[in-house]
């Protein structure tokens, strides 16, 4: 069965995080496809229940904090998959990602997800500013 529901998920502390998904919706609205956000920057957001079906389609975003998940996402329970398709990304100020990557997808397969791509994508540095400056940006956006 195909899918009918878009899911974006972000964390997003500084607003970096948020831009990337933001930019990633802009390109999927041309799929008349629902799509909804799920903010989950704030600790009462992850309090409540997020649970998903194998017929959604998910984007889980997470900014990258000295080159792992931040620590109140690593026991994240709050997240049912059910099976849903999940796109585990991680967003970082231009230095590394190193392994978080990887570390989120196995926190979503352990909340019952189904992992189908993945990706890393770069955002200004949240301590040092002058990294990655303004990005995401125009150039960064695919048409």
């Amino acid at each position: 069965m195909a899918s009918k529901h878009l899911h974006l998920i972000y964390f997003s502390p500084s607003g970096g995080t948020r831009r990337v998904v933001r930019a990633l919706k802009a390109g999927l609205i041309a799929s008349g496809l629902s799509i909804k956000e799920h903010d989950i920057t704030a600790p009462e957001s992850r309090a409540h229940t997020l649970s998903f079906n194998e017929d959604d389609i998910v984007f889980a975003a997470v900014p990258v904090f000295f080159g792992r998940v931040p620590l109140c996402l690593q026991t994240l329970s709050s997240l049912k998959g059910n099976g849903a398709k999940v796109v585990p990304m991680v967003v970082y100020g231009n230095r590394a990602y190193e392994d978080a990557l990887r570390e989120w997808r196995d926190i979503l397969v352990r909340s019952n997800f189904n992992a189908v791509a993945a990706g890393a994508f770069i955002a200004q540095h949240s301590q040092c500013p002058d990294l990655a400056r303004g990005r995401p940006n125009e150039s960064d956006r695919y048409s």
